[in-house]
């Protein structure tokens, strides 16, 4: 049926397709010059989808065994996990207690106020159809996947900020499930347990579970993959579904590149390599491209390979820019400061030379590290955020075998250690969020009968503009002078001040302090 939907569309001529989808913007998103390439696409689709339906009729009952197998198996995985859990009862009541501590955490910070990435997505790409959603790569905050997410929870649900988020957050209390189910399959259910206590309490995690972006569901994804591609079963099925969840990961976000180097590593490292290992890998990225046709034949290929995050420095200061970019990601993503930092950087690092983990650590710095020489110096930090639970399993199975040793009693109060550091060494880099504080109440207060403008700058301005459309009080215009009155936002975090932040726009208003808050000051402009 799907595919005979791709069919006809790809026989549609322009007039034909915009007359049947007029009420969609069809002439606001697609143009007689790019109809043909996209014709061509739907084409496409329609060959992969009629064979996929072939593929399923031909291999129908082995397709039917293998998911009674699947079943099956799970039945039996039930089974032993449920005894497992008579016979660790103190054990197991211990990592519900971590992760419900977890999911506490998370959801207390849930309706913290709307971040500058967050809103400009939603407002930009989330609120979009899904349609357009799929084709439009205009920045690389849009990360495609999630952000179709996000439309379906807020056509359902509404446009509060709690449902902006609701796709990130349940992505980020599946990473503390799947972290604990990826130890305790790797090195043991002790190891499964330290390594959800060590995420449990990671800054970073908790603050991308809050924040309606890709990269919580990107570690769900990879944790999944892993899940599945270390197990002992290696049957094509298993194979074919890994391939579909790694185009789903690139679908998220096209920085997954890495999570899929990794992945390789790491099998090869557990299971040595295998023909058909690279086999799966290439389909992963084929599969992958079918999923960008249309972001390439909208925003082009420059979209994805020559963005902010992809742009290589100059031959001239190429070490220089790695050695910042690798600085960059290495005091992100290490938690705590100074020395403290440099301490369980070097524990990561010393992993490598015992037994269950020998060599994993340095080969997986060596191989993020040639990737970035290779794709780019300048990619964010936060790209390499599905490191941490690796890196919490990695600390987790280098001692699980001294872990073992210890008797419940002597267990459970060592995994708290890492609740004390975390609030030890809670991380002063998210300081720039507080700023954001005063906005919820700061728009709530702007009240008007009659059309004014509401100016701000970055990091303010998407942020200023999700929660005007919050208001109904105020009829506003966003980020526009040309009006007769304004309102005027300034941070004084930022050192933001009418004169020189907004230019020759504000000479022709005459200002007046209506509100100062504790990091924002609101301004009234009448035209003179």
């Amino acid at each position: 049926m799907l595919s005979l939907v791709f069919l006809k569309l790809g026989l549609l001529s322009f007039i034909d397709a915009s007359a049947l989808f007029e009420n969609f913007d069809f002439t606001n998103v697609f143009y007689i010059s790019n109809w043909s390439v996209f014709r061509l696409i739907f084409l496409v689709y329609f060959v992969f989808t009629f064979l996929l339906a072939v593929f399923n009729w031909v291999y129908f009952k082995a397709i039917i065994e293998y998911v009674s197998s699947d079943k099956n198996q799970l039945s039996i995985f039930s089974a032993k996990f449920i005894l497992e859990i008579k016979h660790n009862k103190s054990l197991y009541i211990t990592a519900l207690f971590v992760f419900v501590i977890g999911l506490l955490i998370r959801a207390y910070q849930l309706d913290k106020p709307i971040r500058y990435d967050e809103s400009f997505t939603y407002l930009e790409y989330g609120r979009s159809y899904i349609g357009y959603i799929s084709m439009n790569y205009s920045y690389p905050n849009n990360h495609i996947l999630h952000s179709i997410f996000v439309r379906i929870s807020t056509i359902i649900l509404g446009n509060d900020l709690w449902v902006i988020r609701l796709p990130a957050f349940i992505g980020g209390i599946v990473v503390l499930i799947f972290t604990f189910f990826v130890g305790r399959k790797w090195f043991g259910l002790k190891a499964g347990i330290l390594a959800l206590s060590l995420v449990v309490c990671s800054e970073l995690l908790i603050g991308y579970s809050v924040n309606a972006r890709g990269y919580s569901l990107q570690v769900t994804l990879f944790l999944l993959v892993v899940f599945l591609a270390l197990g002992n079963q290696k049957t094509n099925g298993r194979w074919l579904l890994i391939v579909i969840l790694n185009a789903f990961g690139f679908w998220l976000i096209p920085s997954y590149i890495f999570c899929l180097a990794v992945l390789f590593f790491l099998v090869v490292v557990k299971n040595g390599f295998q023909p058909r290992l690279l086999l799966f890998f290439i389909l992963s990225i084929l599969l992958s491209l079918l999923f960008y046709l249309p972001v390439l034949a909208y925003s082009g290929i420059d979209s994805l390979l020559n963005n902010a995050i992809t742009k290589s420095c100059d031959s001239l200061n190429f070490l220089q820019c790695f050695y910042k970019n690798i600085s960059a990601i290495y005091l992100k993503l290490t938690p705590g400061e100074g020395i403290m930092q440099l301490f369980i950087f070097l524990v990561f690092i010393a992993t490598s030379i015992l037994k269950k983990t020998k060599w994993i650590s340095i080969g997986i710095i060596v191989l993020l590290s040639l990737m970035i020489v290779i794709l780019g110096n300048n990619i964010p930090p936060r790209v390499f955020v599905f490191m941490i639970p690796i890196t919490a399993l990695l600390f987790s199975g280098a001692f699980s075998g001294s872990l073992n040793q210890l008797k419940p009693k002597l267990f459970i109060p060592f995994i708290l250690i890492p609740f004390v550091s975390w609030s030890i060494y809670k991380d002063k880099r998210f300081d720039y969020e507080i700023v954001l504080n005063d906005l919820p109440e700061l728009i709530g207060d702007l009240k008007s009968k009659n059309a004014v403008g509401v100016i701000s700058k970055i990091p303010l301005d998407y942020p200023v503009r999700y929660y005007l459309s919050k208001n109904d009080n105020l009829e506003s215009r966003w980020n526009t002078f040309g009006t007769d009155t304004v309102y005027v936002i300034t941070s004084e975090f930022y050192h933001q001040n009418i004169n020189t932040t907004f230019g020759d726009k504000t000479k022709v208003y005459q200002f007046s302090e209506i509100k100062k808050y504790n990091y924002s000051t609101l301004y009234l402009g009448v035209r003179r």
